[in-house]
């Protein structure tokens, strides 16, 4: 298996119990007003938590590094790509995190499975140099 070692200390790390997955997307898909509350809800939680973090904090990222670290309650297998992550960044940017999510300021999001336990979904956050 291979490993990735990123250096450094994330600035931030906003964690949630679950997030929601592709899978769940594809359920509401056919009503688009169902969709769309479902991903208002998803982004208003990112940009709740993501509010209380830049009120105690006054950081603006100009570029960012997001990890996604995933972990599960069980040994089931699950495609992790088929995580849904843009309602929560869309929120972290509502919130002010950094003034936009687009590739210049985000140029890169990593997925990793970090094994069984509490289940979690962390979202570590580290300044880029520019």
């Amino acid at each position: 298996m291979a490993h990735i070692v990123i250096h450094g200390t994330p600035v931030v790390v906003i964690d949630f119990p679950r997030l929601p997955s592709v899978n769940d997307m594809i359920k509401v898909a056919a009503n688009t007003h169902a969709r769309n509350r479902f991903e208002q809800n998803w982004r208003n939680e990112g940009k709740m938590v993501a509010l209380n973090w830049v009120n105690k904090h006054n950081y603006v990222f100009a570029h960012a590094l997001i990890v996604v670290r995933v972990t599960r309650e069980n040994k089931i297998r699950r495609d992790i790509h088929n995580l849904y992550c843009k309602p929560i960044l869309d929120g972290f940017t509502d919130a002010g995190l950094w003034l936009d999510d687009n590739e210049q300021t985000i140029p890169q999001v990593l997925l990793i499975y970090d094994g069984v336990g509490e289940p979690r979904v962390s979202f570590e956050i580290y300044e880029l140099d520019a």
